[in-house]
């Protein structure tokens, strides 16, 4: 199952890249929580529709947001993946370019769970909290 989460990880980032929400939620679980390490700021999503506004707020801050994937593992039940995100703030026009690192936890075939850290050591603390 491991090598189809990958490969489902993969078409989450390609359809977020594209811009093609319909395609990135057939890989979210109805029930899907989505975090970031900023969760304490913008709370966290939850469902479909949480899916769709963690979009729309994001896109609306960084309308030219991009993913890549520079590594991807599979742990388990667990896809860790660094990501490379990069884009402009809509307002400022200001440059980003920064890494992270998703855990996204699968269950039939589909992830129920996703969550962004800053760092490899808090994204490998949280598969192993969750083991």
């Amino acid at each position: 199952m491991s090598e189809e989460n990958v490969d489902g990880y993969t078409q989450i980032v390609d359809a977020w890249n594209d811009g093609d929400i319909d395609r990135l939620l057939l890989f979210m679980g109805e029930r899907v929580e989505v975090s970031s390490f900023l969760v304490g700021i913008e709370g966290g999503y939850r469902g479909h529709e949480g899916v769709r506004r963690r979009w729309h707020d994001f896109h609306d801050m960084f309308p030219d947001w991009h993913a890549e994937i520079e590594d991807i593992r599979a742990i388990d039940e667990f896809i860790l993946a660094r990501i490379r995100t990069r884009g402009h703030g809509r307002g400022s026009g200001a440059p980003v370019d920064r890494v992270m690192w998703h855990v996204a936890r699968w269950r039939n075939g589909t992830v129920f769970r996703l969550s962004s850290y800053r760092n490899e050591s808090e994204a490998l603390e949280a598969v192993a909290l969750e083991q």
